[in-house]
């Protein structure tokens, strides 16, 4: 998200970021935040993850989590499954159904 859409959320919009750290800048968010251009921001996901800039802790608008999006009964199942497959397609030599890269 570019630093001109999170400013034209305005003093009252709030921003929440439940998708790709790469996709907000990070920056922006900060910025807007220190000069009231954006009233608040709940983020979930960080361009440089798992750390989060320290920034963000200071503001009182904002609300900074540990990647918790994905964090409900319905999600726990599926991501248990999907590691269990992966692994089974590693050990019988097959390629893994979301490789790292």
């Amino acid at each position: 998200m570019k630093p001109d859409i999170i400013s034209a959320s305005g003093r009252q919009g709030t921003l929440v970021n439940i998708v790709r750290g790469s996709l907000v800048d990070e920056e922006a968010v900060i910025a807007a935040l220190k000069s009231s251009d954006l009233g608040s921001a709940g983020l979930d996901f960080y361009c440089n993850e798992p750390k989060i800039n320290s920034e963000l802790w200071q503001f009182e608008n904002a609300v900074p989590d540990r990647h918790l999006a994905t964090d409900i009964i319905e999600t726990r199942g599926p991501i248990a499954q999907l590691v269990v497959d992966n692994l089974a397609a590693f050990f019988q030599g097959q390629p893994v159904l979301t490789p790292v890269n």
